[in-house]
């Protein structure tokens, strides 16, 4: 059984996925309208495609953040730009993609946690500088070996090798 919140949400989650096409997306939200801002389709007014008011479309995103269905930064009206706030999305996370009947992606996954891992490592007063960029090298060796895998995978499967 389909609820209007969970249909509403997923229609919401496709498009942000189908229309982020892999980069940051923002967003003003207006007084009368939701409009893709920047150069990949500034004027695309998106909330009634999607059948939201400004404000019920803008506390819908608030939701889908807060309950971690999207990876967004929201930025409220100030000194420096007008009186609506401008939302960045960033991805989908986990959740947010299996939302939509989509699989994360493995490999993305496993290239932002060694990243991560970097920065925690750097940061941690505990360790030496020598143990620091020890274990930073066999990180970075791993995002190496990572990236050289899945390249190669990728050939196999081009090639034929891998079903």
């Amino acid at each position: 059984m389909e609820y209007p919140v969970q249909t509403q949400r997923r229609k919401v989650l496709e498009y942000l996925h189908r229309r982020r096409r892999g980069k940051e997306l923002k967003l003003e939200v207006r007084d009368r309208r939701v409009e893709v801002f920047g150069s990949m389709g500034s004027g695309e007014v998106v909330n009634y495609e999607l059948g939201f008011g400004p404000r019920q479309f803008d506390n819908f995103l608030r939701e889908l953040r807060d309950e971690g269905y999207i990876a967004a930064e929201l930025k409220e009206p100030g000194l420096f730009f007008g009186s609506y706030n401008i939302w960045t999305i960033r991805h989908l996370t986990d959740k947010g993609l299996r939302e939509i009947g989509e699989l994360p992606d493995a490999h993305f996954e496993l290239m932002q946690r060694l990243d991560l891992a970097i920065q925690q490592i750097q940061q941690d007063p505990r360790l030496s500088e020598t143990q620091k960029r020890q274990t930073i090298n066999w990180l970075e060796e791993g995002k190496i070996v990572a990236r050289t895998l899945t390249l190669d995978a990728i050939k196999a499967i081009l090639a034929g090798a891998i079903p």
